[in-house]
């Protein structure tokens, strides 16, 4: 049934591409002013990263249009997830430098690129669970960037206010702490890259995190890539085993790596905490540990309990707590609590429905799981595929 599901969305994509499917050029540009405390080289790379960025939102922009003509429905951080990591640069970076007055170096670089729609048409051949970790990745690595962005434009201010360009050791090793913040980010994004490809998350080049954790150590986001990277390998393995072959199979040997993720965990502000504790929490289900699962299911819990008092209306915090109360503490009212209150700050949310609805099946509540996935049938438009009009018999 999973070749049949698969063979399907195959088909489906091949017709739309034959008669949709299109490349668009964009040409972009990127700026970086140098002090005294900058090297040559990054200082190109981050005039490079600001452009690149600049060529990412057109095309965000120029296939969320796209996906409108064709009736293909997607959430917009889905579209900006695959702009962003689908565009590439053709041709060479071209570079230019200015004098500005007090003898200070202004770097340009001109880019041009290309998306293709293509890109975003293979997002369906994907899980919902990958498509769902592609954008969290790319929501990840979006909250690095502002916040490099900040600590930059602080440094910029604390150098702009040394005396008489008098050195200064403090600055030039938060300077040299920034690069290697900075290069650090670069490899992460380098790791993420296509993920409209459909090759498997597992397969992606693990030794540009190991880059990245050697250059800036405390990279939290570099160690959940990894041992989640880990988890969707042992997922796929899963996956491909028939059920007797499922019952013979020894949990114990599921790969995710547990040192990894407690790093992340430590490393990780407290907004992003809860996500991974709940992560760490399934090992330990996985394994049969329910002592030790719960632990840390319920420390996630603490997280977003504390997210939801600071920021009321943030309706990501609901479903996410909602997941962690329906499908790991249990606790399907307070999960319906949470999935209702969702619905109500995002009424045309697609996703939230479809949980909403496997919930009221897991409470045998028939007709709402029905009408619940009727709705998210409606709003997931193109996106609804095989494997969901199985799930829609299985209400029936």
């Amino acid at each position: 049934m999973k070749i049949f599901s698969a063979s399907i969305v195959a088909l489906l994509i091949i017709f739309q591409s034959i008669g949709f499917a299109a490349t668009k050029n964009f040409s972009a540009s990127g700026e970086y002013t140098m002090s005294d405390y900058d090297t040559q080289e990054i200082a190109e790379m981050r005039a490079l990263d600001y452009a690149r960025r600049n060529a990412s939102e057109q095309a965000g922009i120029y296939l969320e249009s796209y996906s409108r003509t064709v009736n293909l429905e997607f959430e917009s951080d889905e579209i900006k997830t695959v702009a962003n990591q689908n565009i590439k640069i053709v041709g060479e970076p071209k570079i230019s430098r200015e004098l500005l007055p007090g003898d200070v170096v202004k770097i340009r670089v001109d880019i041009n690129t290309i998306i293709d729609t293509a890109d975003l048409e293979a997002v369906l051949t994907k899980s919902d669970n990958e498509r769902q970790h592609a954008v969290e990745q790319y929501e990840s690595l979006k909250k690095l960037t502002i916040q490099l962005d900040e600590d930059t434009a602080e440094l910029k201010r604390k150098i702009a206010a040394l005396k008489d360009g008098e050195p200064d050791d403090e600055i030039s090793a938060e300077q040299e702490r920034l690069d290697r913040e900075f290069l650090s980010k670069q490899m992460l994004e380098e790791f993420t890259t296509n993920f409209g490809t459909g090759d498997k998350i597992f397969a992606y080049d693990v030794t540009l995190i190991d880059k990245a954790i050697k250059l800036n150590p405390k990279n939290f986001q570099a160690y959940a890539f990894r041992s989640m990277r880990e988890l969707f390998q042992y997922l796929d393995e899963i996956i491909s085993i028939d059920g007797t072959s499922y019952n013979k199979f020894e949990l114990k040997k599921l790969t995710l790596s547990i040192r990894e993720l407690n790093k992340g965990i430590l490393l990780a502000p407290d907004k992003e905490k809860p996500a991974l504790l709940s992560a760490l929490g399934l090992y330990y289900k996985l394994n049969g540990n329910n002592d030790e699962a719960n632990k840390f299911f319920n420390e996630a819990l603490a997280g977003y309990n504390r997210m939801i008092e600071s920021d009321p209306n943030n309706t990501d915090f609901y479903i996410k707590r909602g997941d962690l109360y329906g499908n790991q503490l249990e606790d399907y009212d307070k999960a319906l609590a949470d999935y209702n209150k969702a619905i109500k700050l995002a009424p045309k949310n697609a996703n939230i429905y479809k949980e909403r609805s496997k919930l009221n099946q897991k409470l045998k509540n028939y007709s709402d799981a029905l009408k619940d996935f009727q709705t998210y049938k409606k709003l997931a438009a193109k996106n609804f595929d095989a494997s969901d009009y199985l799930n829609l018999g299985d209400i029936y």
